[in-house]
């Protein structure tokens, strides 16, 4: 049994800590408790008990099969449809099968038990539905892992149909990685096309895996860092800075960034730290001048400006301004102010950037952060993290995670505008394949379809909520990163006043499948921001050294963050798999008539 295949059937679905609404048509398993007078009963299902009105003659200790309806008043009503108190598990399923009209084979028993066992309710239309599923011929020998989908359809409420039970299958039974590499190794076999050029290159971006110096401590001063890593970078020191400010963090950000980066895509970490020096040594008089310059240029349109007011400013710019920059960001800004008449609303921000003390307080700690002191190890650390959040934003972009969110935006701003423009195609893997599709090779949609259905399937698991709770998951290519599988994370908690994930209550999990010490998962619960830490692996008799090394820096880095770590735990793999769920089910059932719950 695979890391991956404990996880999903361990950790990723919450089914057992998940509130259990009743609804209407649902089918559920109950045993009587105590008979009170006035025609009550004490009923439990799952580990709720409540107080039932009844007209149906019942036996306490004995147990039912329930479905739920409404009538008119709204009231609840349990409808008895069958008993289950046979000795013999299956005799009881088989007989309700019977009372609902369907007809049973192993397969649909074994689901069918593996729903109550679960307590998870269900009607007998999804019941139906998840019959057809099973009886497909393309899950045969997959039966588990079909049943385990089915149920995460159940649990979150998705339509029992084949579109969506294909996406989830497909996340389950493949990698990423293989599916990409089987279409391309197809597309290459055939005449050159423009969408398998657009559809190439990006994959390339994703997919394409790391140079050997990339990920090492030796050539640190020579890798490369582009304009999103810096901007996470960034982002995370400015929160302290600009804490107070009216506009986004991410703006201001932006601007920085580009300032940075005036043509290049990418610096060399020791080419940015020369940049960042060099400003922070000329800092008071940039400032200065940017102040100067700002009180030159008229509060009113640049329309009114004239001609001799414009070349003044143009003048001092590249007199007393651009001689104090480092030479590489000369060039972008001697083109803005070449053309200062257009370019103003540009030119504007950037000088109000650079005469705002905030700004170097920024790049000073942005500095110390990359430098580290000195300590290899740590800048190394910084970069790698700021590699791994920059690809996360990336994939989900350009996968199509977010195709269908960014279409309604665009068709929400095209009614505001009341635009009849046609909507901007969205460049990603989801829609180039999309359009594969249609040309109709039927060779090459056999390779496309599974990676829609992939996609689809990780969009649909990306986020699940209850009324308090929250889930994120996501799974990631790994060859990024050299690794041989797919990175595969899950974030659940409670939820804050926000909506949001409360990072001082939640629980992490990653799913790793490392060169060296290959499958591991790391099991990672937060608790009022006190961190426990617990590492399954098969291979960690010879991790010691490794232990002694990343745990300081780990207590270092989570203090940073106001996180405090507990303990770390190294555990073998089996252990992981066979311990116990955690949590109990809860029942939730809507009080609709006062006295008692519902009716039997």
């Amino acid at each position: 049994m695979t890391v991956m295949h404990v996880n999903r059937n361990k950790h990723t679905l919450p089914i057992s800590n998940q509130p259990l609404v009743l609804r209407n048509g649902q089918i559920v398993q109950g045993e009587i408790l105590k008979i009170y007078p006035d025609n009550k009963a004490e009923i439990r299902i799952g580990t709720h008990r409540f107080i039932a009105e009844t007209n149906t003659p019942l036996v306490i200790g004995k147990r039912y099969f329930f479905q739920v309806s409404e009538n008119q008043n709204q009231v609840i009503q349990l409808k008895v449809i069958a008993d289950a108190m046979k000795q013999n598990v299956e005799q009881n399923l088989l007989q309700l099968l019977d009372k609902l009209g369907l007809k049973a084979n192993r397969q649909v028993v074994q689901f069918l038990q593996t729903l109550l066992n679960d307590k998870i309710p269900f009607t007998r239309q999804q019941l139906s539905q998840a019959m057809n599923i099973l009886s497909s011929s393309s899950i045969i020998n997959q039966d588990l892992v079909a049943m385990d989908v089915l149920k995460e359809m159940f649990v979150k409420r998705f339509p029992i149909n084949e579109n969506v039970f294909r996406a989830l299958f497909s996340v389950k039974t493949n990698q990423f990685a293989p599916l990409i590499h089987q279409l391309t190794n197809e597309i290459q076999k055939q005449p050159p096309t423009e969408i398998n050029k657009q559809l190439q290159n990006l994959l390339e971006q994703l997919f394409s895996r790391p140079q050997k110096n990339e990920y090492s401590v030796k050539h640190l001063p020579t890798q490369t860092i582009s304009k999103s890593e810096l901007a996470l970078i960034l982002q995370s020191v400015a929160r302290n800075i600009f804490s107070n400010e009216s506009s986004p963090i991410s703006e201001r950000v932006a601007q920085i960034v580009q300032f940075l980066f005036p043509s290049e895509n990418k610096l060399t970490l020791q080419q940015l730290s020369e940049h960042i020096m060099r400003l922070m040594d000329h800092a008071t008089k940039i400032k200065a001048r940017a102040v100067e310059l700002l009180n030159q240029i008229p509060s009113t349109p640049n329309g009114n400006m004239t001609n001799e007011q414009l070349n003044q400013i143009e003048k001092q710019v590249q007199m007393r301004f651009l001689p104090l920059l480092p030479e590489s960001i000369q060039h972008g800004v001697f083109s803005l102010q070449n053309n200062f008449h257009e370019n103003q609303n540009t030119m504007n921000p950037l000088l109000q950037i650079l005469s705002d003390d905030r700004t170097y307080q920024l790049l000073e700690r942005t500095l110390h952060t990359l430098q580290q002191g000195g300590n290899e190890a740590n800048q190394f650390h910084t970069l790698s993290k700021s590699r791994f959040l920059s690809y996360i934003q990336q994939f989900i972009q350009s996968s199509g995670m977010l195709n269908e969110h960014q279409i309604k935006l665009n068709v929400e701003q095209l009614l505001v505008n009341r635009s009849e423009q046609p909507l901007q195609q969205i460049q990603s893997i989801k829609t180039f394949i999309l359009n594969l599709l249609l040309e109709g090779n039927s060779i090459v949609n056999e390779k496309a379809q599974p990676i829609i259905h992939f996609i689809n399937g990780l969009q649909l698991q990306s986020v699940y909520e209850s009324h308090n709770l929250l889930q994120a998951t996501l799974q990631l290519p790994g060859e990024r990163f050299a690794l041989p599988k797919d990175i595969f994370l899950q974030f659940e908690g409670k939820k804050n006043e926000d909506g949001k994930l409360d990072p001082s209550h939640c629980r992490i999990l990653f799913v790793l499948h490392l060169q060296n010490i290959s499958e591991t998962v790391i099991d990672m619960f937060v608790q009022k921001r006190i961190v426990t830490i617990t590492i399954y692996n098969d291979k960690i008799k010879q991790s010691n050294l490794t232990k002694e090394k990343l745990i300081p820096l780990l207590t270092k880095q989570l203090n940073e963050l106001n996180f405090q770590l507990s303990s770390v735990k190294w555990k073998s793999l089996s252990e992981h798999q066979n311990q116990p769920k955690g949590y109990e089910s809860k029942t939730v059932i809507e009080t609709r008539k006062e006295g008692f719950d519902f009716r039997i």
